[in-house]
């Protein structure tokens, strides 16, 4: 592995702030902007940027340049910068250290000296007199700095550490895109699979998972977006501290979040004409990068169930309600009859690092529901919610698919989002399938409503009042819902009384 710094087994907690404070004279813009960070195990983190920058025509040349970098503990004499025109080529290390001998590239280099204004303590000048970026060229600058005393304990896990890089100030220019590159190198013998790295800030635009890749040996952070340097990102790197050498307070933004494996959700629902739901919820989860356990899964019902279970990896676990709803699980679970229910993995909990599948399979009751009174449909509606954390990694994906019973034909069913359903038939049977990353959404289906019985209708509305009351056999539960005192009345009073209020409603 190539690199600066010392090399050895141990881990830590990066927050990379990628983007070095860019100051310009003039009208200068930066097309690309790259950093390596190599993690040290005496705490410090040696820096390598490589900034590409275009001074457009009738601009003054571009004579000085300003990095802000992440920290002030740093030794000004120790960092160098040069002009490395072309963009193409690489830097190496030689016994530790960065060289500045870069194949295919020049080497021009380029006095640095701290800020003259004592409170902007982490930025350096960069004096390109005697190599200006003429106005209608561009030019390349590297810079090699070394920051020290970097990494402090982990707020959230312990034996964890946590490195922050950030800036004090940055200068740029508002709305103009930079294709922006971040590396984080970590210590040869840390396992990919135990590495979570987060992009905390800015907060809108949060990333609970950054891939991570395995090169050579050492695990690679890898971090690339197209985005205004006006704005500040965070990229954080989390895994285990070992030997590294900490500092005693806590340090940087330490987003909460430190459970967000991959998870790829299943679920299949049989439709019956009953009015009920068979749900089957095959979730795998990929616990890479967590420094916690994954104990406990939370998944969404859209009823209540008659028949509930639960295994993961073939074991039978304890599934019951839930009193409590995560925070972002929330958010996704909509209307207000979805019910929260836990399956509590006890001692077959997934490790940081392993793997495992969560099955849930249950029967819930009247899901069916009166959908438009003119064409006599019906629709079933799902929200496809099971998940270790509610943090949804880029990576993880979410299959929804709706198993229709015999005689509903491809041409019948509706479903939303044609775009992303998918119609097949399946041992006679018409399935809708849904396919989404990232996050899940609501998916929804309509048909005729044929044999079905055991249909709910919202009570609120005139129009399916009516339709109830005029196919009251399909609607059982009318009973429970024309009033109180109604489910008290024998069978033969309760139709006279149904009798009369069709004739109240439908006469003219």
């Amino acid at each position: 592995m190539q690199g600066p710094g010392l090399r050895a087994s141990v881990s830590c907690l990066f927050v990379f702030l990628l983007i070095p404070c860019l100051a310009f004279a003039n009208s200068a813009s930066v097309p690309s902007a790259a950093l390596d960070a190599f993690v040290n195990q005496d705490g410090s983190v040696s820096l390598s940027y490589d900034i590409e920058i275009s001074n457009p025509e009738g601009s003054d040349p571009l004579t000085s340049f300003t990095v802000s970098l992440p920290s002030s503990d740093f030794a000004v004499d120790q960092i160098h910068a040069f002009r490395c025109d072309p963009k193409t080529g690489m830097q190496t290390e030689q016994d530790g250290k960065m060289q500045a001998e870069q194949e295919g590239r020049e080497q021009f280099p380029v006095a640095v000296s701290k800020h003259p204004d004592p409170q902007m303590d982490t930025e350096i000048v960069l004096d390109l007199k005697e190599q200006p970026i003429e106005p209608g060229t561009s030019g390349s600058i590297c810079v090699n700095a070394p920051i020290r005393n970097n990494v402090s304990q982990d707020l959230h896990c312990p034996n964890y550490a946590y490195v922050t890089i950030r800036p004090t100030l940055y200068y740029g220019k508002k709305n103009e895109l930079s294709d922006l590159t971040l590396n984080i190198h970590l210590p040869d013998g840390i396992s990919a699979s135990h590495v979570l790295a987060q992009q905390e800030w800015p907060r809108e635009q949060m990333q609970y998972s950054v891939p991570v890749s395995a090169e050579d040996g050492h695990a690679v952070v890898h971090w690339n977006e197209k985005k205004p340097l006006n704005e500040i990102y965070w990229v954080a790197a989390i895994f285990p501290a070992g030997k590294t050498k900490l500092k005693k307070a806590y340090d940087g933004l330490q987003t909460e979040a430190r459970i967000v494996p991959k998870e790829t959700l299943e679920l299949d629902a049989y439709v019956q004409e009953d009015g009920n739901e068979r749900l089957i919820y095959a979730l795998d989860i990929d616990n890479a990068g967590s420094c916690k356990s994954v104990d406990t899964i939370q998944f969404v019902l859209p009823g209540k169930p008659q028949s509930l279970s639960g295994s993961v990896n073939g074991k039978m676990v304890n599934v019951s309600p839930s009193n409590t709803v995560n925070d972002n699980l929330r958010l996704y679970m909509g209307n207000s009859w979805y019910r929260p229910y836990n399956a509590n993995l006890g001692a077959n909990k997934i490790a940081p690092g392993d793997k495992g599948t969560i099955r849930i399979e249950t029967v819930v009751r009247n899901e069916v529901k009166l959908f438009d009174t003119k064409q006599s449909r019906l629709s079933v509606e799902l929200n496809t919610i099971a998940s270790a954390s509610g943090y949804w990694r880029t990576d993880s994906s979410w299959t929804t698919r709706i198993h229709m019973p015999a005689g509903v034909s491809i041409s019948d069913v509706d479903p939303s989002e044609m775009k992303v359903a998918e119609k097949e038939t399946e041992e006679g049977h018409t399935v809708i399938q849904w396919k989404q990353t990232k996050s899940p959404a609501p998916v929804s289906v309509s048909f005729p409503m044929g044999n079905f019985k055991n249909i709910d209708w919202a009570g609120n509305d005139i129009d399916q009042w009516k339709f109830a009351l005029l196919h009251y056999q399909r609607f059982p539960q009318l009973g429970s819902i024309v009033g109180r005192g109604a489910i008290f009345l024998s069978p033969i009073l309760l139709m006279i009384f149904i009798g009369i209020v069709r004739r109240i409603l439908f006469r003219r």
